[in-house]
Formats: C-alpha cells, structure tokens, sequence
C-alpha cells in the first residue's frame, strides 16, 4: 500500500485519459450560418433602388455640368458687353477655352463687301495644332466670318457642347463690334481713294505725337499738295479728276 503522501503526490496531476473524461468533448460537426431566402419582390425592389441611386448620381452629374455651361455663358456674355473691340473678344473668348478645354488657339476670318473675305493674319491668337473645329458664325440674316479653335488633343463629349455654347455666345458681340468698327472706317475714310481723311489724319497725328513725347523719340511730318488740281476739274470735268485721284 502506499502513503497518503505518495498518493497526493501521485494524484497532483492527472493523466490525459483522466482530464479528457472529466471534459467532455464537442460534436466535430460545424454548423454553416445559412443567409436568409431573399423572396423575388426583394430582390426587385433592391434593384430599383439601386436604379434610382444611378439614376439620381446621373442627374446629379449632368446638373452640375449644366451649372458650368451656364457659368461660362454668363460670364462670357458679362465680358464681351466690355468692348467693341473685335480682338478683344476673340481674346477673351481663348482665354476661358484656353482653361476650360485646354485650346492651344483660336482664329477669326471675317467676311466683307459681297462674301469676299479678308486674310487671317493679325487674327490668329494663340498656336495652331493638329485638331481643328471650325464655325460659320451667323445671325440667321447675315454671313459674319468662320471662326476656327485648334487643339493638341481631341475635343468630344461635354466639351464639344462646352465649344458650341462658347461660340454660340460670341455671335452678336462679334457682328456689333465689326458694325462698330467698319462704321469708324467709313468716317475716316475717303470713299473715293480709300485713303484716311482729314479726321483720321488728325487722329493718326495725336497718336504719334503722343507716342513721341512718351518715348523720347523724334518725329517727322510730310504732307502734299497738287498745285493746280481745279484746273482739272474746270477742263475735263470732276469725273475725270476723281480718275486721276483714283488711278
């Protein structure tokens, strides 16, 4: 037989037969957490709601693109009410393109006396590129000019209606500005020579003497006279003087 302290010193850490008696084991099995049956009116009212949300996220996105249209046209209508300038507007207009759209530059060709049109030189502002949109302005009456964007990379989507509502909105500004300034023209102008008359002259002159006293720099004048031209008017009559004038 043993002593009691051999047998608590024995029974101070039972064998593993023991404990896994004294524990009892759980089932092996695992049990699967099973999602609840979604009935076919479920499934079709969540799917509607998230036709809605895109439906809603849609005009959400079309609204603010909306909003900017309409940004750009009133402060395009805003800024060419500022000048009669034709240069003026057509910088204006690049400059907001030039922002928005990324327009390397624009160029405006009006047209004059009977469709003839004048050359584009000091018209172009800005660099020409390798995509070109180009618009025939007109009032419905009366033929303005062509009017050309360039781009360095394609213009489509949005930013084709973003280009036309821009163009759309330079129309009058333009045709009242060339008004303006073929009506300061013909004032200015002899109509028989085409050369300025006694208004530009004096015009012409402030300018330069202005422009003189500014920089510092000398100015000089010469002006001519015919002798004797009512001579010819009295001979041959003022139709031939004014194909002298002319010729």
């Amino acid at each position: 037989m043993k002593s009691a302290d051999q047998d608590k010193a024995s029974g101070s850490s039972p064998s593993k037969a023991e404990s896994s008696a004294v524990a009892p084991q759980r089932p092996a099995t695992t049990a699967k957490m099973s999602s609840p049956t979604r009935s076919p009116s479920t499934i079709a009212v969540a799917g509607a709601a998230r036709a809605r949300g895109g439906e809603i996220s849609l005009d959400t996105q079309l609204q603010k693109q909306r909003e900017v249209i309409d940004r750009l046209r009133l402060h395009l209508c805003s800024s060419f009410q500022t000048t009669l300038e034709p240069l003026e507007l057509l910088q204006m207009f690049f400059e907001q393109l030039s922002t928005l759209l990324g327009i390397s530059g624009v160029s405006f060709t009006p047209v004059v006396h009977a469709g003839v049109r004048e050359k584009p030189g000091p018209s172009m502002i800005g660099k020409p590129a390798v995509h070109q949109f180009s618009y025939q302005l007109c009032t419905g009456e009366t033929d303005i000019g062509e009017l050309c964007c360039y781009s360095r990379k394609r213009v489509s989507g949005l930013n084709i209606e973003v280009l036309e509502v821009a163009t759309s909105t330079l129309i009058y500004p333009m045709h009242n500005a060339l008004l303006f300034q073929r009506t300061l023209a013909l004032a200015e102008t002899d109509s028989l020579t085409g050369l300025g008359n006694r208004q530009a002259m004096h015009k012409s002159l402030a300018k330069l003497v202005a422009a003189a006293r500014r920089y510092e720099r000398p100015l000089s004048l010469l002006m001519m006279d015919i002798d004797h031209f009512k001579k010819v008017n009295d001979t041959f009559g003022h139709s031939s003087g004014d194909a002298a004038l002319d010729a």
